[in-house]
């Protein structure tokens, strides 16, 4: 009776070679390099094969898609990475993307690396070549070497807008992407470029207020009574909410976002349901920060008085 020829040696060493390369795409959103299909046991030629046959798509050189070309972006994010060679990592825009500091919608990824000679430019990928990248300025995000969100934010000063830097800014503290100081610790590295604009953002920086929430609260009831207003209703129960103030009569309500209590992405999206759900039942609702009610009061009174008054 002949041998099933499935099971000869030659065909399980396939098998196993297989498997192996299919848990290295698995680890790493279905890309793999060049050097880790040799170390699976694939020699060139067997590489050469599977890409004419279509089980290794070539997404640049040296990087593959295991089975499909169509990745998924932290695939492509990745395998742009891996193609840049040892040290590199994701930055500048796509690192902002990643982070949630600062959409994009580029096809192009960039990437920098350390190094005094360059690098190989490829298509697709917009190669930022630095003389170091300092450990203090790298970190992983599922997987991806990216630049610290407080080395993004420098990065981003040579490449957009001083309003989208201030956005990247103002979202990588209401995600509470920053430890305090290490903006100021990522500028300190920077010596020589261009951060004007960032710098601006971090010596007016007020998110880390001194008031608790009720004397936010009280200074601001203050600040009404000083303008005239007549008193609200305070911290009181408005279909289904606490809302801060509440005028009933004028259908207003009122509510003080200080950073310390309002900085999370939960609090930040149930605050905006909630903003809704009030306006739904006919009572719009207005934020006032710790900034404004502290540092601009006379505007924030003037603002105040439209919005009681004015009805």
């Amino acid at each position: 009776m002949p041998q099933d020829s499935s099971d000869s040696p030659t065909n399980l060493a396939a098998a196993e070679v297989e498997r192996a390369v299919a848990a290295v795409a698995a680890r790493q959103r279905g890309v793999v390099t060049v050097r880790q299909l040799e170390q699976c046991g694939l020699g060139p030629g067997a590489i050469k094969h599977r890409v004419a046959v279509g089980r290794l798509q070539r997404l640049w050189r040296g990087v593959y898609a295991y089975g499909h070309r169509e990745l998924r972006l932290e695939g492509r994010l990745l395998a742009a990475v891996l193609a840049c060679g040892p040290g590199a990592v994701l930055s500048h825009r796509s690192a902002a993307g990643v982070w949630g500091i600062l959409p994009t919608a580029r096809r192009d990824i960039d990437v920098t690396v350390a190094t005094r000679g360059g690098r190989p430019r490829r298509r697709g990928i917009d190669l930022h070549c630095v003389r170091r990248l300092g450990e203090s300025d790298v970190t992983t995000s599922d997987g991806i070497a990216i630049t610290t969100v407080a080395r993004t934010l420098v990065d981003l000063c040579d490449l957009v807008p001083d309003r989208k830097l201030e956005k990247a800014f103002e979202q990588s503290h209401v995600l509470r992407l920053v430890a305090p100081g290490a903006i100021e610790a990522a500028l300190e590295r920077a010596v020589g470029r261009q951060t004007r604009s960032l710098r601006r953002l971090v010596d007016a920086e007020t998110f880390t207020p001194t008031l608790t929430r009720s004397e936010l609260e009280e200074a601001f009831l203050a600040l009404c009574r000083r303008g005239g207003l007549p008193d609200p209703e305070v911290n009181v129960r408005l279909h289904g909410y606490e809302v801060d103030f509440l005028w009933r009569k004028q259908r207003r309500v009122v509510e003080l976002d200080g950073y310390a209590f309002h900085s999370r992405r939960r609090a930040f999206e149930r605050d905006r349901r909630k903003d809704v759900d009030l306006e739904l039942a006919g009572f719009p609702v207005t934020r006032f920060t710790h900034q404004q009610v502290i540092h601009e009061a006379d505007d924030t009174l003037r603002r105040t008085r439209r919005l009681v008054l004015d009805q």
